[in-house]
C-alpha cells in the first residue's frame, strides 16, 4: 500500500480489522485511506477558498464583494467570512484532515480564543480527531477561564455603589 493511504487509528478508538478477511481488510483500508486523503483535501480546500475570497474582497471592496457572493454563490457575508477565517487561522496546519470541517469553523470564528485553537491543533498534530463536539468543548474551557479576568477589568470602570446613590440622591434633590 502506497503512503498516502497508510492506516493512522484514532488513539482509543482504532477499528479492529482482525475479524476481516484479508480480501475485505485491503479493501477497507484502501478506502480508509483514500477518504482520509479526501478529508484532508476538503479542509485544504476550504482554506484555498478562503483565501481566494479574501483576495477577490481586497480586489472588489467590500460593497461590491457581498454582491458578488450572493450573485456568484448565493452565500451571505457570515458563510463568505467563515470560509476566510478558517484560511486566516489555518493555513500552512499540518494533519487537518482529523479536523471535521465544522470544527475548522468553530475554531477559527473570531470569538474562539487564540489558546483553544492552539490546544485543538496540538491535539489534531498528536492524532486525535477534532469533531465539531471537541472543538466545542475546547472552546468553551478557554471562554470560561477568561470570562472572570473580563468581568473584574470591566467592573473597575463601572461607578461605585456609593458613587451611584449620591446621583440618585442628587437627582432626587432637583
Amino acid at each position: 500500500m502506497s503512503s498516502n493511504l497508510d492506516i493512522k487509528p484514532i488513539p482509543d478508538k482504532a477499528f479492529d480489522y482482525s475479524s476481516l478477511d484479508t480480501e475485505c481488510l485491503d479493501f477497507v483500508q484502501q478506502q480508509t485511506g483514500e477518504i482520509r486523503s479526501l478529508m484532508k483535501r476538503t479542509a485544504q480546500d476550504i482554506i484555498e477558498i478562503g483565501q481566494r475570497l479574501i483576495k477577490v474582497k481586497k480586489l472588489l471592496g467590500y460593497g461590491q464583494y457581498r454582491k458578488w457572493i450572493q450573485a456568484e454563490f448565493n452565500w451571505g457575508k457570515s458563510t463568505a467570512n467563515s470560509f476566510e477565517n478558517v484560511a486566516k487561522q489555518f493555513a500552512g496546519v499540518q494533519n487537518l484532515d482529523v479536523f471535521a470541517a465544522s470544527a475548522l469553523y468553530e475554531l477559527a470564528a473570531p470569538s474562539t480564543h487564540e489558546a483553544a485553537r492552539k490546544e485543538a491543533i496540538a491535539l489534531a498534530q498528536a492524532g486525535e480527531k477534532i469533531s465539531y463536539k471537541a472543538a466545542k468543548e475546547i472552546k468553551q474551557k478557554y471562554k470560561d477561564k477568561s470570562a472572570k479576568p473580563q468581568l473584574e477589568s470591566t467592573q473597575k470602570f463601572l461607578p461605585s455603589e456609593e458613587f451611584q446613590l449620591n446621583a440618585e440622591i442628587e437627582i432626587d434633590q432637583k
